[in-house]
C-alpha cells in the first residue's frame, strides 16, 4: 500500500495509465520501448509495406520530467506511414493536435476526481493535538482515581492500527498534581481542628463536593478527547482508502492497456476504524457519579465494510468505478464525522442539565453561595489558623492547575482547526470537519473550569475571612465578609450554560478572589 505522502506521484502514474487505456480504446498499442502509441496494421518497425492499404499512425507518449515531477507532453503525431502519404490516411492527421487535446482531457478527468483528495489532514498533526490535550488538560485535572489509557496516537498516525499494535500512550502529572493537592485538602480537613456550622458548610462544599466536580470535568474532557481520537482514526482510514482507490484505478487502466480484462476492487471500513475510539472516555472516577453513560455517546451509524468488485474493459468503466469508490469513501467519512458531531452535541445537552442544580446533586459546577456567618449560633466552634492556611494554600494550587488546564484548552482549540482542515467537499460540515463542534465542547469545558476556579478561590478567601471573624468578631471583619458576599453574588463573570462572552481574570487579575489586593494578607 502506498503512503499518502506519495499521492502526487501516484496521481501522475494514474494519469499516464489512464492515457494508455484511452489510447487502447482507440485501438492504439504501445511500441516495445513504451515511447510511442501505434495504430494500424503496419509493423512497428516498418515505414512501408507491400499492401498499399497498410498504414501506421504513431503518437508520442507523455514523458517523465524530473523538474515538473510529472509525465508531461505527449499527443504529437510523430509518424504517418507509409511515408509517402499515398492517400491511405486523410491529410487532416498531419499537424493535428487532436491527441494533445485528448491527453489534456484525460488529465482533467483525473484531476476532477482527485484534486479534492489532496491535502487531507496530516495524522501526525492530529496526534500532536491529542497528546497535548491528554497531557495539558485530561491528566492535568485528573485526581488519579481513574486510569486513562489509549493506543499511542503516533502509532495510529503512522497507519499501524490494522496490524494489531497494542502500544499505549501514558501521561504523568508528577507527584504534585491535582491528585496531590486534593489529597492534602482531604487529609487536613479530617482533623478536629475545624468545628462549627461554617466549617461543616466548608467541608460539604469543598471537601466532599469539589473533588467530584473535578472528576466529572476530567471525564467530560475525555469525552472531548475521544472524539478527536476517533477523528484521527477516520482520517488515517480515509487516506489509506484514497490511496487504495488510486492504485486500483491505475491497475485497471494498465489491464486495459495490455488488452486484458481488468477489475476494480476496494474494501472500505472507515467507520470500523474510528467509532471504537469513543471508549477512551471510559467511566467516571470512583467516588463520583457517572456523568454521561457511554450509551449516551452512541454514534448512530452502522459499522459496515463496503466492498466493490467491478469488471472493467474500457476507459469509461474505470472512471465510473473510481467515482463510486471515491464517493463511498466520502460517504463513510461524512457518516462517521456526523456521528461524532451528534455525539458531542448530545453530550453537551446532557451536561447542560446540570444548570441550576443545588449543591447536593450538582455534577459539573459548584453553585455559588457564601459560607454562613455563624457567630453566636454554634457553641462548638474550633478553627485552627494553621490548618486554614494549609487548606487555602492547597485550594489555591487546585485553582492554579485549573487555570493551566483551561489555558491549554484554548491553544488546543486553535490547533485542531488547523489540524482538521481539508477541501470543503470532503467529510462533514465543510473545511474543518468536526472542529467547530469539538471546540464548542471545549468552550463549554473552558467556562466550567473558569467558574470552578473562581468558586474555589472564593471559597479560600471565604474560609480565611470566616475564620478570622470567628476570632475578631469586629466591624472590620464583618465588613469584609459583607463585601465578599456581594462579590460572590456577582459570580465569576462566566455563564457556562449560555456560551456567552467571558470577562475574567486574564484581563483584570484583581477580579479574581485571590488576586484582590484587599485579601492578600
Amino acid at each position: 500500500m502506498s503512503d499518502y505522502k506519495d499521492i502526487n506521484s501516484r496521481i501522475s502514474n494514474l494519469k499516464l495509465a489512464a492515457i494508455d487505456a484511452k489510447m487502447a480504446d482507440l485501438q492504439f498499442h504501445l511500441k516495445a520501448d513504451h515511447s510511442v502509441y501505434c495504430q494500424g496494421d503496419l509493423p512497428d518497425d516498418a515505414s512501408s509495406g507491400g499492401d498499399p492499404y497498410s498504414y501506421r499512425l504513431d503518437v508520442e507518449r507523455p514523458k517523465w520530467d524530473d523538474g515538473a515531477g510529472d509525465y508531461v507532453g505527449g499527443g504529437a503525431i510523430s509518424g504517418i506511414f507509409p511515408a509517402d502519404s499515398s492517400g491511405t490516411l486523410p491529410d487532416l492527421y498531419k499537424n493535428s493536435d487532436q491527441y494533445v487535446k485528448l491527453f489534456d482531457q484525460v488529465r482533467k478527468d483525473i484531476d476532477d476526481r482527485v484534486n479534492r483528495w489532496k491535502g487531507l489532514p496530516d495524522p501526525a498533526t492530529i496526534s500532536e493535538s491529542i497528546k497535548g490535550y491528554m497531557d495539558g488538560v485530561v491528566m492535568k485535572i485528573s485526581t488519579g482515581k481513574s486510569e486513562v489509557s489509549m493506543q499511542d496516537p503516533d502509532v495510529l498516525a503512522a497507519g499501524q492500527l490494522a496490524n494489531g499494535s497494542s502500544s499505549t500512550y501514558k501521561s504523568s502529572t508528577g507527584d504534585e498534581g491535582m491528585s496531590y493537592y486534593i489529597r492534602e485538602i482531604e487529609y487536613n480537613s479530617s482533623a478536629d481542628d475545624l468545628k462549627g456550622d461554617t466549617m461543616r458548610a466548608f467541608k460539604s462544599r469543598f471537601i466532599n463536593k469539589m473533588p467530584v466536580i473535578v472528576d466529572n470535568l476530567c471525564f467530560a474532557s475525555r469525552i472531548n478527547l475521544s472524539a478527536l481520537y476517533a477523528e484521527l482514526d477516520f482520517i488515517v482510514a480515509t487516506r489509506t482508502s484514497v490511496m487504495d482507490a488510486i492504485e486500483q484505478a491505475a491497475s485497471a487502466f494498465v489491464s486495459i492497456r495490455d488488452a486484458k480484462k481488468g477489475s476494480f476492487k476496494t474494501e472500505l471500513d472507515i467507520l470500523s476504524w474510528g467509532l471504537d475510539a469513543l471508549s477512551i472516555a471510559g467511566t467516571a472516577a470512583s467516588g463520583g457519579s457517572v456523568l454521561i453513560p457511554l450509551s449516551k455517546l452512541a454514534v448512530s451509524v452502522t459499522k459496515t465494510v463496503t466492498s466493490q468488485n467491478d469488471d472493467v474493459s474500457k476507459y469509461e468503466d474505470v472512471l465510473s468505478s473510481f467515482d463510486r469508490a471515491l464517493n463511498e469513501i466520502n460517504s463513510q467519512l461524512q457518516k462517521g464525522e456526523k456521528g461524532l458531531w451528534d455525539a458531542l452535541g448530545s453530550s453537551m445537552s446532557e451536561m447542560r442539565k446540570d444548570k441550576d442544580k443545588p449543591l447536593e446533586t450538582a455534577e459539573l459546577h459548584l453553585p455559588g453561595y457564601i459560607l454562613a456567618d455563624t457567630k453566636g449560633t454554634d457553641m462548638e466552634v474550633s478553627v485552627d489558623s494553621d490548618v486554614v492556611e494549609v487548606l487555602t494554600g492547597n485550594m489555591a494550587h487546585v485553582a492554579n492547575i485549573l487555570e493551566h488546564a483551561y489555558g491549554n484548552l484554548t491553544s488546543n482549540s486553535y490547533g485542531v482547526h488547523d489540524a482538521l482542515k481539508r477541501k470543503s467537499t470532503i467529510g462533514y460540515t465543510g473545511t474543518f470537519g468536526i472542529a467547530n463542534r469539538y471546540t464548542e465542547f471545549q468552550l463549554f469545558l473552558y467556562e466550567l473550569m473558569v467558574d470552578l476556579e473562581w468558586q474555589i478561590e472564593e471559597g479560600a478567601v471565604n474560609l480565611r475571612l470566616a475564620s478570622a471573624d470567628l476570632y475578631a468578631q469586629d466591624e472590620e471583619s464583618q465588613a469584609k465578609l459583607d463585601r465578599l458576599t456581594e462579590e460572590a453574588n456577582r459570580g465569576s463573570g462566566v455563564n457556562p450554560w449560555n456560551g456567552g462572552s467571558i470577562e475574567y481574570a486574564e484581563k483584570d487579575p484583581s477580579k479574581r478572589p485571590l488576586g484582590n489586593p484587599e485579601y492578600q494578607s
